[in-house]
């Protein structure tokens, strides 16, 4: 992976990370709003890293659409 995709990968980590302090848990919206209005990524590139960090087991879907890390 590039740096900027490795940093991508870091940024939604911590956007959940942020998020599960807050509210226990991290839902995919609230995810997407923050990394499309800090980051500007845009909504399908969020849903395919979140897909791969599920798939690599750094986060978890604890019910449809909300987040932990492991």
């Amino acid at each position: 992976k590039s740096p900027k995709q490795l940093q991508k990968y870091e940024i939604i980590t911590e956007i959940i990370h942020q998020l599960c302090r807050k509210y226990d848990m991290a839902e995919r919206d609230k995810i997407v709003e923050l990394a499309e209005k800090e980051y500007g990524m845009h909504e399908r590139e969020v849903e395919y890293l979140l897909e791969e960090l599920k798939r690599r087991g750094q986060i978890y879907e604890v019910e449809g659409g909300r987040y932990h890390l492991v």
